[in-house]
């Protein structure tokens, strides 16, 4: 479930409905964040039914000997429950060991009324504090998104400096700590149609806040042209932003818990500089990472890091495009033809070769081949292409050659 909230398993024990309960083990997991709860008996397939972040009600219903509830509570835990409350003495008087050192295991704490519950008036008090708790949620990250508003200013280059410190509430000294960029969130394009809510907007929102500020960067969400938008401080090691960003990239979409097959969450940076100034600059080189990242389904979100991508997404005319792939082919078929005909590695060889600057000993150590095996192969490559594989344009032509057919792999 996307909404995270504040109510914990340990919020959960301390309301007068949990009065009774007892908490028999994985005591760890009471800060588990309690996205749900949802009554599940042993017949109910967990895959199916479960998100995870749920606090299960079960009676054991139908159990005739313990034992068989072990497989079905596994499957439970590996879906990432919150907790897990069992309503003992009425169809399950014991409960096995080995069911006790999972929870342990997977950190999820194992409750147990002794007397008789009502589970409806369980859910029903449990579902208001969790609904009041998302709304005030809701509220307070829609009143965060109104505040940024300004911002929209800042994209455009209407501000001064000056201003943007008033408006940050940084100082032009502290400024200088930071590094600035933008980021556009969407999700990716596919054949699945899927409706942005307001709801959906603000946990977003709020989640890429937490996410952000756990890996060293501040994120400021407001809405530019429809897309949920962001202005980020990085005040983290210049050398680990790439990786403290790929983080977030993969937490949010974890957070989503997207099934296969449907849409992911993209979120595309543009250029960052350590000059407040470029950030009009960042939020135009956002926008055409997003718009490359949806139509060529590239797997890198980061402006600087599109590469070939970039300059493929400047052929706007299709059938250029094609003219582009039939050349890029002509280069390197008569490689390709030989190594499918004789299970070869003529243009791995090649590549790698190239990659160390047509350093032999070194191409042969990478390729874990003999020198003399290189030579043979590279008088095979010269046969086959019928070039001086060393003349300077020729090599430049087959480098590129090499880059943009692994992206047209990418892209098939």
């Amino acid at each position: 479930m996307l909404v995270h909230n504040t109510i914990t398993m340990e919020d959960v024990l301390a309301m007068d409905d949990f009065k009774d309960a007892q908490v028999l083990t994985g005591e760890i997991g009471l800060k588990n964040e309690v996205h749900w709860i949802h009554p599940l008996e042993i017949w109910d397939n967990p895959n199916e039914w479960i998100d995870g972040g749920e606090l299960i009600f079960c009676c054991a219903l139908g159990i005739d000997n313990p034992k068989e509830f072990i497989p079905f509570f596994r499957q439970l835990l590996k879906k990432g429950i919150a907790g897990f409350c069992l309503q003992l003495n009425k169809y399950m008087n014991e409960i096995p060991s080995e069911m006790l050192k999972l929870a342990v295991e997977y950190n999820c704490p194992f409750i147990v009324f002794k007397r008789v519950v009502r589970f409806i008036d369980l859910s029903r008090n449990l579902i208001n504090t969790i609904v009041k708790y998302v709304n005030q949620s809701y509220l307070t990250e829609k009143q965060k998104l109104e505040e940024n508003h300004w911002m929209l200013d800042w994209l455009n280059g209407n501000l001064e400096e000056e201003h943007i410190c008033e408006l940050l509430k940084i100082s032009t000294f502290e400024l200088q700590k930071f590094h600035f960029f933008t980021v556009i969130v969407e999700y990716s394009k596919s054949q699945i149609t899927y409706q942005w809510s307001e709801g959906i907007y603000l946990s977003i929102s709020r989640n890429l806040r937490i996410l952000f500020d756990n890996n060293q960067f501040i994120f400021y969400p407001f809405f530019a042209n429809g897309l949920l938008t962001g202005i980020v401080l990085d005040f983290g090691k210049n050398e680990t932003w790439k990786i403290r960003f790929n983080n977030i990239v993969q937490g949010i979409n974890q957070d989503l818990k997207i099934q296969e097959g449907k849409p992911h969450l993209i979120l595309a940076s543009g250029y960052r500089s350590n000059q407040i100034s470029n950030i009009p600059r960042s939020y135009k080189t956002s926008m055409d990472t997003m718009g490359i990242c949806q139509r060529f389904h590239a797997d890198k979100y980061i402006y600087e890091d599109l590469n070939l991508y970039f300059i493929l997404s400047l052929i706007e005319d299709v059938d250029n495009l094609d003219r582009m792939k039939d050349f890029i082919m002509d280069q390197i078929q008569p490689l390709l033809t030989f190594d499918i005909a004789h299970n070869g590695k003529l243009m791995s060889t090649l590549k790698e070769y190239y990659r160390c600057n047509c350093n032999k000993q070194l191409a042969a150590k990478n390729l874990d081949i003999t020198r003399q095996s290189l030579y043979y192969r590279l008088e095979q490559i010269k046969e086959i292409l019928g070039v001086d594989i060393l003349n300077t344009e020729k090599k430049l032509t087959l480098e590129i050659a090499f880059a943009f057919y692994e992206y047209f792999l990418k892209m098939a």
